[in-house]
């Protein structure tokens, strides 16, 4: 049972299928956090404005183990290791505040990287392999699937350690990015993951080679459902339906996970009430307010990476949303947010226009 936060960090880390024993796990894990938290949990947890004691999958996804990792990416993995255990409150604060320099250094690695990787790509084919000697290797990943977000095609990106090409790849849904890979593997000196993700090892004298050849491999393979993507959508409701009830309910389904995703509903004909800004250090995120016609109440709001959508939302044109739902918890108060997954401008903006 001492275990159980660890377990449940690990399920959450891992975005392992959050159903049968995992979720049981770590539906107990996240009592354990919530009612008890170790002191490593409270530290990492210090950086965000979450309060301890209203911890969710998500935050342990999104705010616990990125910094987790970035140990491991930029330091030594041995160095997470010392937080999660560590119980002298002071030793984990250093520990801590360590860990988060290093976060710090993988985003801005990461965004270079990125950026670079983006100015390099091919845009005519069907998939990307991009490479630089100078990428860290500790952010190859999250930049492939930084790339996969923008570019939505199977994709590999490399760095360079001591003559040896090694990277790691993400696909896009449905498509076996691993058989394709195989299909390839007498140009690589490793290869292996699974159907979404893999790592691997070419020379650097092999590298155009297999370019040609994982090209052809996807290009083959890949169909036109694949090439496009697409967010599964549980129910159209309107915001007047949002409301502690309904969060009562939901709850009811947690912890969310693959193959027990998180509902995702949607809204149309909303605007945002004018308080609509891009925020985040690199002003990716856009932050909303938004209400509707027949809702007196408006929602904040949150769309991560959403940032291209900032001038339509501030047209004050109707627009629609698929989101899901969070309640935060601040200074003992609740509320409840709408994490917003995407959005577009609504068919009929030119008919309600001016009714809203």
């Amino acid at each position: 049972m001492c275990y159980l936060d660890l377990v449940a960090i690990s399920i959450g880390a891992d975005i392992v299928p959050m159903n049968g024993e995992n979720r049981i796990l770590a539906f107990y894990g996240l009592k354990n956090i919530n009612k008890n938290p170790r002191e490593s949990i409270k530290a990492l947890m210090s950086f965000s404005k979450k309060e301890s004691s209203n911890i969710s999958i998500s935050d342990l996804v999104f705010l616990v183990a990125p910094r987790i990792n970035a140990a491991g990416r930029i330091k030594h993995a041995k160095k997470a290791v010392d937080i999660l255990i560590e119980k002298d409150n002071s030793v984990t604060k250093k520990l801590a505040d360590n860990i988060d320099e290093w976060n710090t250094t993988r985003k801005v690695l990461e965004k270079k990287a990125t950026e670079e990787a983006l100015n390099s790509i091919n845009k005519n084919s069907s998939s990307i392999v991009v490479f630089n000697s100078n990428w860290h290797k500790g952010v190859v990943g999250i930049v492939a699937s930084r790339i996969v977000e923008e570019h939505y095609k199977p994709t590999i990106v490399l760095s360079e350690k001591d003559g040896l090409l090694t990277g790691s790849a993400r696909s896009v849904r449905g498509f076996d990015l691993y058989h394709a890979i195989s299909k390839c593997r007498y140009l690589c000196e490793n290869f292996g993951g699974h159907k979404y993700a893999a790592g691997l090892s070419i020379k650097r004298e092999n590298l155009d080679r297999f370019i040609i050849e994982f090209e052809k491999q996807v290009k083959e393979n890949i169909t036109d459902s694949q090439k496009t993507p697409f967010i599964n959508i549980d129910m159209e409701i309107k915001l007047a339906d949002i409301n502690d009830k309904l969060i009562r309910i939901l709850k009811q389904f947690a912890p969310f996970g693959p193959s027990n995703p998180e509902p995702v509903f949607v809204c149309r004909n909303i605007v945002d009430t004018g308080f609509a800004s891009l925020v985040g250090q690199d002003k990716s995120h856009l932050r909303m307010n938004i209400k509707s016609p027949e809702c007196e109440k408006s929602f904040k709001a949150i769309g991560f990476r959403l940032s291209r959508h900032f001038k339509m939302v501030k047209e004050n044109q109707p627009f629609d949303i698929c989101f899901s739902i969070e309640e935060n918890l601040w200074n003992g108060v609740k509320n409840i947010q709408l994490r917003v997954l995407d959005c577009k401008k609504s068919a009929f903006s030119n008919v309600l226009e001016k009714s809203i």
